[in-house]
Order: structure tokens, then C-alpha cells, then sequence
């Protein structure tokens, strides 16, 4: 047994990392997330994209890519759809473009649409990023990935020691357009794709939180804030009524670009708007002690 073979990412550590991570490069929309310098930096990405795809084209079919020993890890994430591990390449230091360790999904009216893939692989306290593809936008995530189910379950988090393993993660998006790049870590288009909403052509990361209530947001939110501030039952009562009454009128602005067919530059805004009101809101409601430890979910 190697050193890394009981490296694992807890429901916690998913959940609030990838919600709460700092982004690792910030870039315009439409501008790629990297940096063509040269020619052959510009051919050696455009390699990777053609061997990425032709290896994972059969997995858009999912049940090629189970059969393929990919397993579902986690919760369908706002920005990243849902995260299906090979449970073997995660732990391996070896990297392979035709071998990734996680595809990610997006359901689309039910059906699960291959949207791109990701690269794992462990790391040391203090390693540098791997030489693989764009080394400066690989990012970490300490932790563990229940490869079994990720049911949320405060009892399993995990307060990684100064010498635990960590996980590196690289995504590339090869099978959707991202406004902010092959290479960024969000993909702020899916919540408008999982509702069949034309994307537009700004999708800030506050609009797509907002559309995500009208999917699982209300529960996801809701978990988010009982794992990050261990309410009391009042105060998640609060807080779930809150999110209800936002899915509500989120629902509303739906309804509108739904009947108008496209989604405005005043949409965009609504929603905007609408994400942050929804945590004055529950700043309000709750406990400064609470808000405080629920404050970086607002962003």
C-alpha cells in the first residue's frame, strides 16, 4: 500500500472546497483560461483536446463510462455538474490525456450529457503542480472523495494534519463551451443549459447560483449552510424558509425569459441581484455567530 492509497475526500471538504475555493486565475468572458504564447503552446492544447475526446467520446454514453469503472462522487455541483470518479486513476501519480480520473456530467431534462473531464492526481504537503498540460491552473483540495456515496454527513469531516496528502485537479471542458475558458475550474453556463435557457453571453457566477434553486438549489444550499455553520433546527429553519421564498422569485424571472425565449443583460442583473438579497436576507435572520461562519458561502 502506497502512501496515497488512503487518500480520500470527505463530503465536507467537496462541498465547501469546491464551493468555497479561491479561484486560481480570474479571466474576461470569452477569453480562453490559459495562455497561447506560442504557436506550439497553441498546437500542444489543441492535441490535447482531439486525444481528450477521442478517448472519452464513448462516454457519452454513461453507461459505457460505468462499465468503464467510472462511479458517481457526490452531489450535482452548480458549476460542475455531477462528478463521476474512476476510483483507481484518482489515487495513481501516473497522468494519461486518454485516462482521466473524473468525467463530469450535466443532466439535461434527464438525461446525463458528458460535458468534460478532469486529471487527479495526489500530492505532498508543499508539492508543486504537476508539469501536465497548463501547470498554473491545476488547483488542491484537501480531504477525501467517499468513493461509496456522499451522503452529507457531519460526522465525516475531515481536518486534514499538516502532513496529509492532498488532492490536485485540473478541468478541462472539451465537450461544453465555458465563458471563462477551456481551462476554468466553474462552467457558470450549466445552470442556464440545465434548464434549457439559452446561455448568455456574460454568465456570472452569482446568476447561475440564483438559477440553481429551481433545481436541486433549495436542499443543496441548505446542506451547505448546516455542514459550514452547524446551525440550531430554528435557525435552519430560517434559513430554508429564506431559500424557498428566492426559489420562488427566481422562478418568476425564469418564467419571463422562458417566455421571451432569451436571457437579457437585465436578467443576468436580476439574478445578480437576486443571489445577493437572498443572504442579506439570511445575514438578517440569523445569528451574527452563525453568519459569520456561513458569510463565504454568500459569494
Amino acid at each position: 500500500m502506497n502512501r496515497f492509497s488512503r487518500l480520500r475526500l470527505t463530503p465536507f471538504g467537496l462541498l465547501i472546497g469546491l464551493w468555497c475555493a479561491p479561484a486560481q486565475a480570474q479571466h474576461e468572458h470569452h477569453a480562453p483560461a490559459y495562455a497561447l504564447q506560442t504557436p506550439a503552446q497553441d498546437s500542444t492544447i489543441a492535441a490535447f483536446v482531439a486525444q481528450a475526446r477521442q478517448a472519452t467520446r464513448p462516454y457519452h454514453d454513461l453507461n459505457e463510462a460505468i462499465a468503464a469503472g467510472y462511479r458517481l462522487v457526490g452531489p450535482d455541483f452548480p458549476g460542475m455538474g455531477e462528478h463521476w470518479v474512476h476510483t483507481r486513476r484518482i489515487v495513481q501519480r501516473d497522468l494519461s490525456v486518454a485516462h482521466p480520473a473524473i468525467l463530469s456530467y450535466l443532466r439535461i431534462d434527464g438525461k446525463p450529457v458528458l460535458t468534460g473531464v478532469a486529471y487527479a492526481r495526489p500530492a505532498l504537503p508543499d508539492e508543486e503542480p504537476p508539469d501536465f498540460i497548463a501547470p498554473g491552473l491545476w488547483h488542491y483540495h484537501a480531504g477525501s472523495i467517499d468513493e461509496e456515496t456522499l451522503l452529507l454527513n457531519p460526522q465525516s469531516m475531515h481536518h486534514p494534519g499538516p502532513e496529509q496528502p492532498r488532492l490536485a485537479m485540473f478541468h478541462a471542458w472539451i465537450w461544453t463551451d465555458n465563458p471563462d475558458g477551456l481551462f476554468a475550474q466553474d462552467n457558470w453556463a450549466l445552470p442556464f443549459l440545465r434548464l434549457g435557457l439559452p446561455v448568455p453571453a456574460t454568465a456570472p457566477p452569482q446568476a447561475g447560483k440564483a438559477l440553481f434553486l429551481l433545481t436541486d438549489g433549495v436542499g443543496y444550499y441548505g446542506r451547505l449552510v448546516a455542514l459550514a455553520g452547524a446551525p440550531s433546527a430554528a435557525e435552519q429553519a430560517v434559513v430554508d424558509a429564506v431559500l424557498v421564498r428566492y426559489h420562488a422569485r427566481v422562478q418568476t424571472r425564469f418564467e419571463a425569459m422562458q417566455r421571451a425565449g432569451s436571457v437579457a443583460d437585465g436578467d443576468v442583473e436580476a439574478l445578480v441581484t437576486l443571489w445577493h438579497s437572498l443572504w442579506r436576507d439570511i445575514e438578517q435572520a440569523v445569528s451574527p455567530a452563525l453568519w459569520a461562519r456561513i458569510a463565504p458561502l454568500a459569494g
